[in-house]
């Protein structure tokens, strides 16, 4: 509430002129503050209050807290868990048995080493060792052999046989070839061998060959005998020569054609490679069959002489074209092969050639003189599986260098040269690298993202049919190996791969792929056909890994009461190896410590919980992301529903035992200190678990439905009906309490007057309003139960708040009779507490969700039940704000009551001031009597409380002014204008422009009684009469029923004649009125009121006898000015009269037409009369009796009980005694105004004629 300020006036200022005070010269209250709500803070209430009760509804709520601690610290150990290193693996493995090998293998083993460095091949690469003295070396230290014993082997293999070289030759393709056919292509082939140095040709200065020879060149040759053949040129080649494919029609041909050679001299020997375009295919074949028969200088005139015959077919140029060749030194190709591009050269510095050739060469033995000659992949496995042992144990005692799982140079080049000398495949290099390393693993633990590299390697190089069935077994062993040690470190993954971790989660997720990648590989499906699908798998050891996990957690968890029978036995046996040193020990006593109370199983159970929910969280946000990425498995849903049925199992079996100690335990009551710790340990385990269940959402649809925990809400509806029943009663000592320690609250940026018991209410009913909150209960049915609960503790609350404020200022003497009326701040501080406390109830459907309660209950009960439990919270609120406003109001009316007195003698003194006083002057004491209370009330009340008090005030105020009004009536007119001016003043006052009382409040039955009357009783005779008439036109005007029935006129006026012309033409069923039953009708025609036609008579028609239906069709002429029939009320008033003869004439009814209404006021006249006139048929109205008349005075009896109710009870005299109303009611009470009173006679007169 805000009303504007005024300067209070000074001390003597009662005489002072209007201009020193407002611009009205009306006195106003100040100004309301713009922040009349007032915030309080949980720091303003009294702490003595909360520690009354031992905190008990905040050991509620603080659960909440302790929640999202223990989140926080949760989190804070997964942090630190990051920079802890991981633990070792190896602890939690699998380790299978493996094959060791004896000391004549390892010699053996030893000297096929040595024999393969020995007889190294290839030009040594990068990343190799060049020289043979690191790699006896490497191998006398892998093998742990002594100098002696080295010398021995290596003498050994030295004394073995040397292998015989070959080279493995794969034309791929070729490309930019010249087209030497007609259709611009080259029908292109091969023709390739090994030579020997004397086949390459001199060269020139510049180191280019003069003529570069091919196979054909030297054919031709010799069998045009152009040149002398020698013995060394009879060598054409020192291996067969081999022919490819001819590709027709390309430039650019592919053939990927393999060819095999052995090698004599693998220093000076070289590969020489022809490429020819060729027609006929046959004349290939052939020549190149006669060329590998090639025996001595006959044998080979006669194959140049087969080739001129075969080739030329009759002609004398050679059908075959010249594509260029390539000549390759057999000493420079490295030992890991080559496979590169080779530019295609020309025969001669003159001729031209142009292209490439793209060649696969690599250089391997055969016929190894060693023990292992027939099991070389066996041999190879060998040397890998102690080679990379003997690496990872080096590197396994180096803390501070973390091997890679790459081998040394001497380890990579000797395994490389046993690789190639033994011809093993890509595959069988794979499989062997796999086996050594996995095997290995399970010791030292390598990084897995190079095991999964070396599965890559393998699934990329995998050929079927390759391996033997002994071979196969071996893959699969190690493949079944590798998988049941993943296997187990997935069961043990939430401590081995903490998530927090980096480190861990990269490890768990090559696992995740290296068992993926096995699934998805053609070698494990070949050598494992009948396994498992590894998803299946991995849901199998996730469900197992968390039952295992859970019960290690439960046993953690679980009170000592839980423990075996053998563990109770042993703690009584060493009671008994103790009892010597203890005297008087009871060796069952002790057995007391380890059994648990309810609420250690209620702890148990939440932290048990509170574990489970922290797991969840991680498997939610880590675990699950990456299963499903690598292994799409849900590993989300499969921890959770796994967690969920274990879960279930223990709670409800606790929840069982607890749920009856509740049963049997008697109601609660406010000293139940017990009950209290019970119901915060099932709380918070309530929290937990819907905490637990919550996470549900995560799950697929299909996952959704039918599990166990779904209803676990219905453990606790015992407990929970039973907190409420006991909130109620400590939220009635709490505020018991508050009132006793009650001290007013000191507010910084207002003088609003609140103590700390408000706060203590408002904090105390929050905190029940904010458990039900926290408990977000998820069945709708329980969920409107306990709001109901809610309320009723909440409302009931607030009641009985208001009650012990009520009290508290009773018995400070406020509602006593005696003494003044003095605002004190204990009046405010009990109406804004009350108040402040009355709207905290105003937030309780928003907070407790009372249209989601609506809703969730139609949806159970439909669209009725919903709307029914709707008006029962509201009707609950409702009720609680009625009683607490009602309380308000009993001490408001005391303030009215104890005002009233003053407020009289204030009214009296402004009613009776001199006539010559100013209404402003003669008010002023009340202005102030009112404005020094309201100053106080103003600033100490919230607005709703000041509103009901000015409210109160002002109903005073009336009160008093219409008792005055109604014990002076019949005054003269400046008697009611000094109270019509003060009703003014005082409605300036309290209505404030707005910001006061609004316009309902102020718009009281007493404020328009007195508003109308004293407008009317300040009016002059003249004007009430004129006010008669309007009301009597109104009246006409709505008239809609005719009971009396209706007369027919016509009426208008002629400007030429000044004159009102009147025809009286009928009347119909009009009522009967003398016995016979028929009336004598006949009418009277006036113009009123009286004073505005001065000159105008009445006018009287005949009289038409015995009917009901007249017909008179008579004419009037009234002259009159137009400017008379504008007057106020101005009308032509027809009254219908029964004649009779030995009796007053009866009234049937009257007929008001208004003047100002009458046609041709606006012509200068009207020629055709009354034809020009529409008939007007109008209901006939009767002249009514005042419905309360004023008692006329009396000498007797009953005028002396009338003038004693007059004196002593006005308010009765008031309300059974009061004058009609309305301007006939004042023109009665004026009895010194003979025009009123001939007025009021007559029309009275005229009432009382009706028949």
């Amino acid at each position: 509430m805000s009303v504007r300020p005024r300067q209070m006036p000074e001390a003597g200022s009662k005489g002072r002129s209007p201009k020193s005070r407002s611009a009205s010269g009306k006195k106003r209250p100040r100004k309301k503050r713009a922040d009349d709500h007032v915030e309080f803070t949980r720091e303003q209430s009294n702490h003595k209050v909360q520690e009354a009760d031992g905190n008990f509804f905040e050991s509620f709520t603080a659960l909440s807290w302790r929640q999202e601690n223990r989140r926080l610290r949760a989190s804070s150990e997964e942090d630190l868990v990051e920079d802890k290193p991981l633990p070792v693996e190896s602890q939690a493995a699998v380790k299978p048995d493996s094959r060791k090998l004896s000391k004549d293998e390892l010699d053996t083993l030893y000297k096929e080493l040595m024999y393969t460095i020995r007889h190294r091949i290839g030009t040594t690469s990068d990343g190799h060792s060049p020289f043979d003295e690191d790699l006896y070396n490497y191998a006398q230290e892998v093998f742990h052999i002594t100098e002696d014993r080295h010398r021995t082997l290596l003498d050994r293999a030295k004394e073995l046989k040397a292998p015989k070289c070959v080279l493995s030759v794969t034309v791929a393709e070729a490309k930019d070839l010249e087209a030497k056919d007609a259709n611009g292509y080259s029908d292109p082939y091969c023709m390739l061998g090994i030579v020997p140095p004397s086949f390459s040709p001199p060269s020139t200065p510049g180191g280019k060959p003069k003529n570069r020879l091919s196979f054909k060149d030297r054919q031709r040759r010799k069998s045009r005998g152009k040149d002398k053949v020698t013995q060394t040129e009879d060598l054409i080649a020192k291996s067969p020569i081999l022919v490819s494919e001819v590709r027709r029609k390309t430039l650019n041909p592919q053939w990927n054609e393999k060819f095999r050679f052995e090698v004599e001299d693998l220093k000076n020997d070289r590969l020489h490679i022809d490429i020819w375009d060729h027609d006929d295919e046959a004349s290939i074949i052939e020549a190149a069959r006669k060329l590998n028969e090639v025996s001595g200088i006959k044998g080979v005139g006669r194959y140049f002489k087969q080739i001129v015959q075969s080739a030329r077919a009759g002609q004398d140029d050679d059908v075959d074209d010249f594509l260029g060749c390539i000549d390759i030194n057999l000493a420079r190709i490295p030992s890991t092969g080559c496979d590169q591009w080779f530019d295609l050269e020309a025969r001669s510095i003159r001729s031209k050639v142009q292209g490439k050739l793209r060649l696969q060469l690599q250089l391997g033995t055969q016929e190894r003189d060693t023990p292992y000659k027939d099991e070389a992949i066996r041999v190879h496995q060998d040397l890998y599986d102690l080679f990379v042992e003997h690496e990872a144990r080096t590197h396994s005692d180096q803390v501070f260098d973390k091997w890679d799982g790459n081998l040394s140079q001497p380890a990579q080049t000797i395994l490389h040269q046993h690789f190639i000398q033994q011809e093993l495949t890509m595959v069988d290099e794979a499989i062997v690298r796999w086996r050594a390393y996995s095997k290995q693993h399970l010791q030292y633990a390598f990084d897995y993202e190079f095991l999964y590299k070396l599965l890559h390697e393998l699934h990329n190089s995998w050929q079927p049919d390759k391996l033997t069935r002994e071979e196969e077994q071996d893959l699969a062993e190690s493949f079944a190996d590798f998988i049941e040690l993943c296997m187990s470190l997935l069961d043990q993954h939430r401590g081995l791969f903490p998530p927090n971790n980096k480190q861990a989660i990269c490890k768990l997720e090559y696992i995740l792929r290296c068992l993926q990648l096995i699934d998805d590989m053609p070698a494990y499906s070949k050598v494992c056909p009948f396994h498992a699908p590894m998803r299946r798998e991995i849901i199998k050891v996730i469900k197992q890994g968390t039952k295992d996990w859970y019960l290690k957690v439960r046993a953690i968890t679980k009170p000592m009461t839980h423990v075996s029978e053998e563990m109770l036995q042993a703690i009584v046996n060493e009671i008994h190896v103790l009892r010597n040193a203890i005297e008087s020990c009871d060796p069952l006593k002790p057995l007391s410590w380890f059994l648990s109370s309810d609420e250690e199983v209620l702890q148990s159970m939440v932290k048990l919980t509170y574990e489970i929910n922290t797991d969840v969280q991680k498997a939610l946000k880590y675990y699950n992301k990456l299963f499903l990425s690598v292994v799409k498995v849900d590993y989300f849903t499969v921890a959770y529903k796994q967690l969920e049925s274990l879960l279930h199992k223990d709670i409800n079996a606790g929840m069982e035992d607890i749920n009856v100690t509740l049963q049997t335990e008697p109601s609660p009551s406010a000293s139940d200190e017990e009950d209290v710790t019970i119901s915060t340990s099932l709380f918070e385990l309530y929290l937990a678990l819907k905490e637990f269940h919550a996470f549900k959402e995560s799950l697929p649809a299909s996952e959704k439905s039918e599990l166990h925990m779904d209803s676990f809400y219905v453990w606790f509806e015992p407990a929970i009906k039973r907190w409420f029943s006991l909130a109620r009663h400590k939220a009635f000592r709490r505020l018991e309490k508050a009132v006793e320690l009650d001290k007013e609250v000191e507010l910084v940026h207002s003088m609003v007057k609140h103590s700390t018991s408000a706060v203590d209410a408002t904090c105390c009913f929050g905190q029940i309003r904010e458990f039900y909150r926290q408990l977000d209960w998820p069945d709708p049915v329980g969920a409107y139960t306990f709001v109901t609960l809610v309320m009723e503790d909440i409302c009931s609350g607030a009641r009985y708040y208001a009650e012990l404020m009520h009290k508290k200022l009773k018995a400070a003497g406020y509602f006593d009779d005696e003494g003044q009326f003095d605002v004190t701040d204990q009046l405010c501080i009990t109406l804004n507490n009350i108040e402040h406390v009355k709207r905290s109830l105003g937030s309780l459907p928003e907070s407790l969700g009372f249209a989601d309660i609506e809703r969730s209950m139609q949806k159970v009960y439909g669209e009725v039940g919903g709307q029914q439990s709707h008006r029962t919270l509201i009707n609950m609120m409702d009720s609680a704000d009625d009683d607490m406003s009602n309380k308000t109001s009993d001490v408001v009316i005391v303030v009215g009551k104890k005002m009233q007195p003053d407020i009289k003698k204030f009214v009296f003194h402004l009613a009776w001031a001199p006539d010559s006083a100013r209404t402003d002057d003669a008010i002023c004491p009340l202005m102030e009597y009112l404005d020094n209370n309201l100053k106080t009330l103003n600033m100490s009340l919230l607005r709703a409380n000041f509103d009901k008090i000015l409210d109160e005030i002002w109903n005073v105020v009336l009160k008093e002014l219409r008792e005055t009004l109604d014990g002076n009536l019949g005054k003269e007119s400046p008697f009611y204008c000094r109270l019509h001016e003060a009703l003014d003043i005082l409605l300036d006052l309290f209505h404030a422009d707005g910001e006061g009382l609004d316009e309902e409040a102020i718009q009281t039955e007493d404020y328009k009684y007195l508003r109308e009357t004293l407008t009317l009783q300040k009016a002059t005779t003249d004007e009430l009469i004129e006010q008669f008439f309007l009301e009597k036109l109104q009246e006409q005007r709505v008239e809609t029923v005719a009971n009396y029935g209706t007369l027919s006129v016509k009426v208008y006026y002629d400007n030429s004649d000044s004159s009102l012309h009147v025809e009286v033409m009928s009347g119909k069923d009009l009522p009967a009125l003398d016995t016979n039953g028929y009336s004598d009708p006949f009418v009277l025609i006036e113009l009123c009121p009286s004073h505005h036609f001065p000159s105008s008579a009445i006018e009287k028609t005949s009289i038409k006898k015995k009917t009901l239906n007249p017909l008179f069709d008579e004419t009037f002429k009234f002259p009159v000015a137009v400017s008379q029939l504008k007057q106020t009320g101005a009308c032509v008033l027809f009254t219908v009269m029964d004649h009779d003869v030995l009796a007053r004439d009866d009234v049937a009814g009257e007929v008001f037409l208004p003047l100002a209404e009458v046609y041709g006021q606006d012509r200068p006249s009207i020629p055709e009369g009354f034809r020009a006139v529409k008939q007007n048929t109008v209901i006939l109205i009767r002249p009514e009796l005042p419905k309360c008349r004023r008692p006329d005075k009396h000498n007797g009896t009953e005028g002396a009980l009338i003038k004693f109710l007059l004196l002593n009870f006005r308010f009765l005299w008031r309300r059974k005694y009061t004058p009609e109303t309305g301007p006939m009611g004042v023109l009665e009470t004026r009895t010194w105004d003979k025009t009123a009173q001939d007025f009021y006679k007559k029309r009275r007169a005229l009432a009382l004629q009706c028949g």
